[in-house]
């Protein structure tokens, strides 16, 4: 879809970043790894980045069915889950990260961010972060929300380009 935006000239390829939370902060980095030089920028925001970790610890496996529904949408091959992960391919991202999450997130835990700021810093890849300790799956203080936001624009602006002044 990236690559038709560019192509029908919707899309400045010199100024594509993508952005997604939850399941959509899995495909943004997932995108960093399989395209890596499509995207200038990606953003994860309390995004799954190691499936095996989902599969292990995720508040999904507390409900009725939970570990048998991450097992058949997930697989339980843990070779795989690696390699379906933007961890299991962290060392092909070039692209400029920003990566948000909650410190007490049961849906999407916090290994996910941790593990995955790791395997970047051993690969000395840079990143910005934001971590609210007290925040589960996504910001839901208002305080927080603004700062994540500002934190995100800032981030936009200096790796894609400045944003309109015109709408603030």
């Amino acid at each position: 879809a990236t690559l038709w935006a560019v192509k029908q000239g919707y899309a400045d390829p010199k100024r594509m970043c993508v952005y997604g939370g939850s399941y959509g902060g899995y495909a943004a980095l997932e995108g960093a790894v399989r395209e890596p030089d499509l995207y200038e920028c990606a953003i994860g925001y309390a995004g799954v980045y190691d499936l095996r970790v989902q599969l292990d610890s995720s508040d999904t496996q507390r409900i009725y069915a939970g570990v048998d529904y991450l097992k058949r949408v997930l697989g339980s091959d843990r070779a795989d889950l690696l390699r379906r992960s933007p961890l299991g391919g962290v060392s092909r991202i070039k692209a400029h990260l920003l990566l948000a999450h909650g410190g007490e997130d049961p849906r999407v835990p916090f290994l996910n961010f941790r593990e995955f700021t790791k395997a970047l810093d051993a690969n000395h890849i840079p990143y910005e972060s934001l971590v609210e300790p007290h925040e589960g799956h996504g910001f839901f203080l208002p305080a927080h929300r603004l700062e994540f936001y500002d934190k995100m624009l800032d981030f936009l602006d200096r790796n894609i380009g400045a944003r309109s002044h015109s709408a603030q």
